[in-house]
């Protein structure tokens, strides 16, 4: 019986640790929410401030997405001010407006919004 348990709680870790991987890629801030913010009620960007205010504690790979966010959005900013104004507030709504009207941004705005469609196929 204990040679069961062994061999159930190990096979209950491999199929674990895809899931584990996946998500620290998909959500490299998780563990700095869990640790940072966890008092922080949601909405209204309160993690994200949250986030910001704690910067200097963040992990590598949490400050990495904060980075390429502000570039990303410092890139697009005209563009969205522009054509996509009526979608403001709606990120699903503007990245759809701007892969509509691609040929129109500028080429440091276009390579990071083709990177990022790239990535969430």
């Amino acid at each position: 019986m204990r040679n069961f348990l062994k061999q159930f709680f190990f096979l209950l870790l491999i199929l674990s640790l895809p899931y584990n991987i996946y998500a620290a890629r998909k959500r490299p801030c998780m563990a700095d929410i869990k640790r940072l913010c966890q008092s922080v009620s949601k909405g209204k960007g309160a993690i994200r401030k949250c986030l910001l205010q704690n910067i200097e504690a963040l992990s590598t790979k949490c400050k990495k997405r904060f980075v390429k966010r502000k570039a990303r959005k410092k890139a697009c900013k005209e563009f969205v001010d522009s054509l996509c104004s009526d979608h403001k507030g709606n990120r699903k709504a503007v990245r759809k407006c701007m892969l509509q009207n691609k040929d129109k941004l500028s080429d440091e705005c276009k390579q990071m919004v083709s990177k990022r469609s790239r990535r969430k196929k």
